[in-house]
């Protein structure tokens, strides 16, 4: 769906921006009230987990904005043939899909995980040397390959199978166990959400390097990212040749 026909309904937009805002806001809200009442996650503070979520919540609605709403288009477009079309464009299919379907409601996301990491990092009063501030940005580059080599396994995935209505559902879920501090989970799952499928990339490794000199296996995380960004390409590349018109 275009931007232009999105803001059509100007009221049904002003309401998702709204529902959206109000949704995220629970976040912080609910890590407020567990911290009143219990000792909260084991090893951080009020405001750093505040921080924490605020990443989280920022680099989410990247994703939101930009993919989540692919998959229904491009199930549809498969289905009916429409993805046809956009193999004859003089651009990149796998851009186009991309960055064309814009999901603008979702700036209230982008915008609440700002200013709660902003909001955070003030309070915390943080000082960090221009190195640790390189790895951060770093670390957020790396977060947002891992989110675009998810969402391109998806596109090769609906490209195969035509439809898969759950698929989604299954890649939020499991994407959304980065929302929580890494070290409350067992040592495998500790282990296997940094270096198999690293989603802790999504707002523990960021939020470690701004609190301290977090070192614990990033290349491998790194390098772990890279190979799944290349797996992601080939793997598209590959779907690509196996699409038969109309899904047929």
């Amino acid at each position: 769906m275009t931007l232009s026909q999105q803001m059509a309904y100007k009221f049904n937009f002003i309401l998702r921006v709204i529902t959206l805002f109000s949704f995220d806001m629970m976040i912080p809200l609910v890590t407020i009230i567990i911290y009143s009442n219990t000792k909260g996650f084991p090893g951080w503070g009020l405001n750093e987990i505040i921080l924490f979520q605020g990443i989280f919540i920022f680099l989410n609605s990247i994703d939101r904005m930009f993919f989540q709403r692919v998959d229904w288009t491009l199930s549809y477009d498969v289905r009916t043939g429409g993805f046809d079309r956009y193999l004859l464009f003089p651009i990149n299919t796998l851009a186009y899909i991309s960055f064309t379907n814009l999901s603008v409601e979702h700036i209230a996301d982008f915008l609440i995980g700002i200013v709660l990491a902003l909001y955070s990092f003030n309070k915390l009063n943080i000082s960090i040397s221009i190195f640790r501030l390189l790895l951060f940005m770093a670390s957020l580059l790396f977060a947002l390959m891992l989110v675009f080599s998810i969402a391109v396994i998806k596109y090769s995935i609906i490209l195969r199978t035509v439809r898969i209505g759950r698929l989604g559902e299954l890649v939020r879920t499991v994407k959304n166990y980065g929302q929580y501090p890494n070290n409350i989970f067992s040592a495998f799952l500790s282990s296997a959400f940094r270096f198999v499928l690293p989603i802790s990339i999504f707002a523990f490794v960021p939020s470690k390097i701004l609190l301290e000199s977090y070192s614990s296996g990033i290349l491998v995380i790194f390098t772990v990212i890279i190979a799944i960004f290349i797996f992601s390409l080939v793997f598209w590349k590959e779907s690509l040749k196996k699409y038969t018109s109309a899904g047929g």
